[in-house]
């Protein structure tokens, strides 16, 4: 459907499957920890979560947009339809 981007093409083909499915879930891991942690630190010092998870999604929406445009990563357009 999509070709994969040079970013994650970087893992060696050589590599077996389990140790690249050990590696993706160790980096899920590390992220949604550390999201957590990220998370619980900021609503303690800042006490409005609706603020907190616009400028996620903001800064997540940023953040897709520039790698659509710096390695061509294949993104749905965002459709208006209701």
């Amino acid at each position: 459907r999509f070709s994969t981007p040079s970013i994650f093409s970087t893992m060696s083909s050589a590599s077996s499957p389990q140790s690249q499915i050990i590696m993706a879930i160790l980096a899920y891991s590390f992220c949604s920890g550390t999201m957590l942690l990220i998370n619980k630190m900021t609503l303690f010092h800042l006490p409005y979560p609706s603020l907190v998870t616009l400028v996620q999604l903001f800064v997540t929406l940023c953040i897709i947009y520039t790698m659509s445009l710096v390695i061509r990563l294949p993104v749905d357009p965002i459709r208006w339809k209701f």
